[in-house]
């Protein structure tokens, strides 16, 4: 063997000995990125009244065993419905312990939770109502919870294919004349750990409020949260 190819050998060599460890260990500990870690909680309050944040905190706390839903009865979609509130406290005792260490490079685990909550004043237009229907649930709810009247429960539910035109039902709150104070939307993506894997969802509500500060129009794409991976 030449000294040339020699030399070249040598060089090769040094390069997997010491070279390409080197890359291995940097690939290894490169930070995550937003699609191995990433953790955003949004709360919008457009209004600062004194009373939208609190509506805003009491609607995120619902859901699917609620009083809210008591003249439902026992609907299989409820229990879909997420209380956002301990969504949010969970992901806060996580990210007080998190090492962030442990996402990235050529490790597998995944932690997103993105969470956007706003509350705004009814401006009395209804293209308002349809351009956050549209952008939030891409205008197409699986869940609808109409209460029009809090006495009598006028209209109590509709249920998935059983519920009518989301037209219809802003036609029926303009024309009994109800006052809308609030309108609050909520976008929610997650993919989180559990014991026995990664589970993911994704999400939207709008929700109006009446001048009763009552939810009487709730409507949601919520479902099951879906696994990802097993342990």
């Amino acid at each position: 063997m030449s000294n040339s190819s020699f030399n070249f050998f040598v060089i090769i060599l040094g390069f997997l000995l010491l070279g390409l460890p080197i890359i291995l260990i940097h690939y290894s500990t490169v930070p995550p990125t937003p699609e191995q870690f990433y953790s955003e909680i949004n709360i919008i309050d457009t209004v600062q009244d004194g009373r939208s944040a609190m509506i805003l905190n009491e609607t995120a706390k619902i859901n699917g065993s609620s009083s809210y839903w008591d003249s439902l009865g026992a609907l299989p979609e409820l229990s879909y419905i997420n209380n956002i509130t301990e969504l949010i406290i969970g992901e806060e005792d996580f990210l007080a312990t998190v090492n962030t260490q442990n996402y990235g490079g050529f490790k597998d685990n995944v932690h997103i939770f993105n969470l956007t909550m706003r509350i705004s004043l009814w401006d009395n237009n209804t293209d308002t109502f349809y351009t956050e229907y549209n952008e939030t649930l891409n205008g197409s709810s699986t869940f609808m919870f109409v209460k029009l009247d809090i006495e009598t429960d006028a209209y109590s539910t509709f249920a998935t294919g059983q519920y009518p035109s989301i037209g219809n039902i802003i036609d029926e709150i303009d024309s009994r004349g109800i006052q809308l104070k609030y309108i609050i939307t909520v976008t929610f993506n997650a993919n989180l750990e559990r014991e026995d894997g990664n589970y993911k969802i994704s999400f939207g509500r709008v929700i109006l409020i009446d001048n009763n500060e009552y939810p009487i129009l709730f409507l949601s794409n919520e479902d099951a949260w879906s696994p990802v991976k097993g342990s």
